[in-house]
């Protein structure tokens, strides 16, 4: 087992040994998703980065080794890039998303929310992105991206100003869907792909 799975069960079974099964069960679904509202498309894409957003990408990508004296030194769990910026070249799957999977995909980021306050949330310290998606200009150049990681169920955004909303249980399960509707299928179908 590798560490962060190790970390995981010892964290769980730390969380249930204070409670009843059924107790933990209804703890944590409190932080289960649930369509809180319903902003129209137009409302949706007036949010930053969608009222900037020309194209919107979706990827899949490996994790780089750097390699010194034939020895991996050091393994950058990013989006691949050259002279700092997002390099498409080095990126595994490649989508471009239609109005419908934007109108989606904007749906699940500001109509869904947590159920009820929640009450307990499980962390994993994992963090190994395979996927992104990526907000490219009139000019066709990405300004904006949001890393996913969706075995560790995590993200990072390329800056402050891009929100994913309450980022309730199935969120990113809901997000998923949209790379599997559009055929990626590196991190998403197989997480455990080499």
């Amino acid at each position: 087992m590798r560490l962060k799975e190790l970390y995981l069960i010892f964290t769980l079974s730390s969380i249930l040994s204070y409670c009843q099964d059924d107790e933990y069960e209804k703890l944590l679904s409190y932080s289960d998703c649930k369509k809180q509202q319903n902003l129209s498309l137009e409302k949706r894409l007036s949010n930053y980065p969608f009222n900037k957003a020309k194209e919107i990408k979706i990827i899949s990508f490996t994790n780089i080794n750097i390699i010194r004296d034939s020895l991996i030194v050091e393994t950058q769990d990013e989006i691949p890039k050259t002279n700092g910026k997002i390099d498409l070249s080095k990126v595994k799957e490649i989508e471009t998303l239609t109005s419908s999977d934007i109108d989606e995909l904007s749906d699940i980021f500001y109509n869904f929310g947590y159920k009820e306050n929640p009450k307990i949330q499980v962390n994993i310290k994992c963090y190994e992105p395979r996927n992104a998606i990526l907000f490219l200009n009139e000019k066709g150049e990405i300004f904006e991206y949001i890393e996913i990681c969706f075995e560790c169920k995590k993200t990072v955004e390329s800056s402050k100003k891009i929100s994913l909303g309450e980022m309730c249980n199935q969120k990113l399960e809901m997000i998923k869907q949209i790379f599997k509707k559009r055929n990626i299928k590196f991190g998403i179908i197989d997480e455990k792909q080499p």
